[in-house]
């Protein structure tokens, strides 16, 4: 088990988030402070989700492209270069995206009509398929101020269209490459998902 002061941060976050009702789930924001971010020997990622409450995440592993994410109490995020393509622990979770029409998107492909595919676990454990068409927009410099620490960025704004549906996603990337904080629909239970890098260097 890791002994660093933020790992406690996260695990105190875990119990909190655990103990809390889900009207009130706590800010992660509030349990963390710049000290245990510097303190710590690991990259890490804020997360937050509306009504369900949030923690920081390690790394747990990477495979064929894909970077997953891991809480104390083992909820897991996965991504290729920023774009979340999996979720487990969350119920209603994404099984698998299909992100490479938003990754041309943000890299300089096409930006309007391009697909965008997921599949998602429902309440009876069956897993439904969704087909989008969307479009992204360069909304222009935003930055990202996180614990002080102020990171140049640009917001980019991604709508997709699906029958009776419309998400709409927001990534922050960095002037180097990398989505520094991003906002990204995970299902219809579950919502929207917030994380942000909080380590110098963007892990990808």
């Amino acid at each position: 088990m890791i002994k660093t002061p933020i790992f406690r941060a996260v695990a105190l976050i875990a119990a909190l988030t655990a103990c809390t009702p889900k009207d009130a789930p706590p800010d992660p924001r509030d349990l963390l402070t710049a000290a245990q971010i510097r303190a710590s020997s690991q990259p890490l990622l804020l997360s937050r989700i509306d009504g369900i409450g949030g923690g920081t995440m390690i790394v747990a592993g990477r495979r064929d492209g894909i970077v997953t994410w891991r809480t104390a109490d083992f909820v897991n995020f996965s991504y290729r270069d920023g774009l979340l393509t999996a979720t487990r622990g969350l119920g209603d979770d994404v099984m698998s995206a299909d992100v490479s029409g938003t990754h041309a998107a943000l890299t300089g492909g096409p930006v309007q009509d391009y697909p965008r595919f997921a599949s998602y676990l429902g309440a009876d454990d069956e897993t439904r398929f969704r087909a989008f068409r969307c479009v992204m927009r360069n909304a222009g410099p935003e930055a990202v101020t996180s614990f002080g620490t102020v990171f140049p960025a640009t917001l980019m704004q991604e709508t997709c269209y699906s029958p009776g549906l419309q998400i709409d996603n927001r990534y922050w990337l960095a002037p180097g490459g990398g989505i520094r904080r991003s906002l990204q629909w995970v299902s219809p239970d579950v919502g929207y998902l917030e994380t942000e890098q909080l380590s110098r260097t963007i892990i990808q």
